[in-house]
């Protein structure tokens, strides 16, 4: 489920507001990998860049404030409330065929 804060951008032709918008992704748990905050389950982005984690909605409050006080668009998204998450990981080199027999 996806809810649009505030609802006054509802075009679906993205602009600067709905590109540079937040988004924050609600999970059940999210795994940070740093060890001063290692667990979280809520991650503001925009950008395409964490901005921020937290344990609730609370804690990225002063980043959604911060993005409607700009006049972007912030979006809370609950796709993956039943999920965990994990940081991303790029693997420039790999041999498919190795992989494939480990």
């Amino acid at each position: 489920e996806t809810k649009l804060l505030p609802p006054r951008l509802s075009s679906t032709i993205p602009n600067e507001q709905t590109r540079n918008g937040l988004i924050v992704f609600i999970a059940k748990k999210i795994i940070t990998m740093d060890p001063s905050w290692p667990i979280a389950r809520v991650v503001a982005v925009q950008n395409q860049r964490i901005l921020s984690v937290g344990h609730s909605i609370k804690d990225v409050q002063p980043w959604i404030d911060r993005a409607t006080s700009h006049g972007y668009t912030v979006r809370i998204d609950t796709t993956f409330q039943h999920k965990i998450l994990l940081p991303g990981f790029i693997e420039p080199h790999s041999h498919p065929l190795i992989g494939g027999l480990a």
